[in-house]
């Protein structure tokens, strides 16, 4: 066995050798004519829309896969009746502003100036 290997390190060169087919120029797909260029061309483009669908549909499931795994529900809690009184009050101030036309945005700060119209 060691004899068999010491053959093949001295027989191998480490330089491509060319076959016959590739001497001739002959081709592994072996398309005769245009035609069959053609539907080779068009068999490769529906093999590659095919494995494309096929993975949108992986992923598609994937991202199904792990929306089903989020189940978190905040608990949510009525606010307390001493914030929703405030909360009443300070809506009904506005509603009174703004039907009086006193309404604060716009008409300036504490100082007197006019409020920069930036948002």
């Amino acid at each position: 066995m060691a004899r068999a290997a010491e053959d093949e390190e001295r027989t191998f060169t480490g330089r491509p050798r060319l076959t016959t087919k590739a001497v001739k120029g002959e081709s592994k797909l072996r398309l005769g004519s245009a035609e069959d260029a053609a539907t080779y061309a068009q068999r490769i483009a529906n093999a590659a829309a095919q494995r494309q669908a096929k993975l949108d549909l992986l992923k598609a499931q994937a991202l199904e896969k792990e929306e089903a795994g989020c189940t978190f529900e905040p608990l949510v809690r009525a606010c307390p009746s001493k914030v929703a009184r405030m909360a009443n009050a300070h809506r009904a101030r506005q509603q009174k502003a703004s039907a009086q036309g006193g309404s604060r945005q716009g008409s300036g700060g504490s100082n007197g100036r006019p409020r920069p119209d930036w948002k």
